[in-house]
């Protein structure tokens, strides 16, 4: 069983002998806790700016939740894994609102600052916390990033005006927005070699810490407004549930 907070060779201290962890060296402390054996449960905890509202309610004609789309994914990278459990909220009442922020575009610090005032730490007894953080407007003022993670940390960001510039009928807009939930929650855990090296030669050069296949939700291009309807095809035709492909699975199962 990996020892858990015991990485000291990778800490460094300022002058008041505060510990300070590089975005790195935090990323390397997310593999450890998001992979770490036993019945630990997964919580993604879900909040919201003023019209930036999620989605909710039926999805697949009614026979699952479109937050079922996150929770099986996130089950099927941990299926390895004894005990471990998934929590989502379902409802837009089990989710958290946050104030409006007045804001058309985002910069780091900014995000930084929201995210601080929500998250808890990620490991608390056998619950780990995440936090996913959905807001109005745009990242540095680029219409192109639907959603953000930030190397380290344990909350990602969904731009929800973005989401709904892609457009799509209600089903596809459903699916865009929570495979980028499932993306950047993917990278906050470390797959594709961002601290969970590949088992098999599946990751992209040109694009690093994403996969060649098209067909997993950690292929690129599922970052892009413009290309995410095409990449999704397939899967909400057939209302796929799980939308990690097998090789990035391997990878965590085998870390």
């Amino acid at each position: 069983m990996k020892i858990l907070f015991i990485i000291l060779f990778l800490l460094a201290c300022s002058e008041n002998n505060e510990v300070i962890l590089s975005p790195e060296q935090k990323q390397i402390e997310n593999v450890q806790i998001s992979t770490e054996p036993g019945p630990f449960t997964f919580n993604i905890n879900v909040f919201y700016e003023v019209g930036a509202e999620p989605y909710a309610g039926t999805v697949n004609l009614g026979k699952n939740n479109t937050w079922d789309i996150t929770k099986a994914s996130m089950i099927s990278l941990f299926q390895h894994i004894d005990g471990r459990k998934v929590t989502v909220p379902y409802e837009l009442s089990e989710m958290k609102q946050i104030s409006p922020q007045s804001k058309s575009t985002w910069t780091t610090n900014e995000l930084v600052e929201v995210a601080e005032k929500i998250k808890t730490p990620m490991l608390q007894e056998f619950e780990i916390q995440t936090y996913v953080i959905y807001l109005k407007g745009t990242f540095n003022g680029n219409p192109e990033i639907i959603g953000l993670h930030l190397t380290g940390e344990n909350y990602v960001f969904i731009f929800k005006d973005v989401i709904e510039s892609v457009g799509g009928s209600p089903l596809q807009q459903k699916y865009v927005e929570q495979s980028t939930v499932v993306h950047e929650l993917g990278h906050l855990v470390g797959l594709v070699n961002n601290g969970i090296k590949p088992v098999s030669n599946h990751e992209d050069q040109a694009n690093p810490h994403h996969t060649i296949h098209k067909d997993c939700v950690m292929y690129h291009a599922v970052e892009k407004p413009g290309r995410i309807l095409s990449i999704l095809a397939a899967i909400i035709g057939r209302q796929e549930l799980n939308l990690f492909g097998d090789e990035v699975i391997s990878d965590i199962s085998n870390h």
